[in-house]
């Protein structure tokens, strides 16, 4: 079992790096301009995008919902930080989750939009904030897949 000082501090932590690295990407892709790529390789560039909606740009200039769910997740996270596992797989599961969650959440206070910058042409336009939203949720997904696979094993054996 681990220390529960040393697994908060891992989520912690994770989220600060989701959030820090993101922000700086943001910051640096800024300067390149709106539509702007900063980079071009045909099948991937770095580029300069505004998301005024959710992904997929569902939603288009709904911000102020979106702020809204965003603090409400943050809350119920760290209202509720206590009942989730300790386990170091939901650990950096709901720590991308926040830090994803933090970062979008500066862009759409700080801007009314957020900034979006990973362009695989065939894929719609992301950032890492996105990407660490989507791998924390699968993450905490497996882990509850395989509980209930435990679970089932052990019962099989009883």
């Amino acid at each position: 079992m681990k220390k529960p000082g040393k697994i908060i501090f891992y989520f912690y932590l994770i989220a600060a790096i989701t959030v820090v690295l993101d922000q700086l990407a943001k910051f640096f892709i800024k300067k390149i301009g709106l539509g702007k790529d900063l980079f071009d390789l045909g099948f991937f560039s770095l580029t300069n995008v505004h998301n005024h909606g959710a992904g997929f740009s569902i939603l288009q200039g709904q911000n102020w919902l979106f702020v809204l769910i965003a603090l409400i997740f943050i809350a119920l996270i760290t209202f509720f930080y206590d009942k989730i596992e300790k386990d170091r797989l939901v650990q950096s599961g709901f720590g991308l989750l926040l830090g994803g969650t933090v970062s979008n959440l500066i862009d759409r206070v700080s801007y009314g939009f957020v900034i979006d910058y990973f362009d695989f042409k065939f894929w719609p336009v992301f950032n890492i904030a996105d990407s660490a939203i989507t791998v924390g949720a699968l993450l905490i997904i497996i882990y509850y897949l395989m509980q209930g696979k435990k679970k089932k094993l052990i019962r099989k054996k009883n």
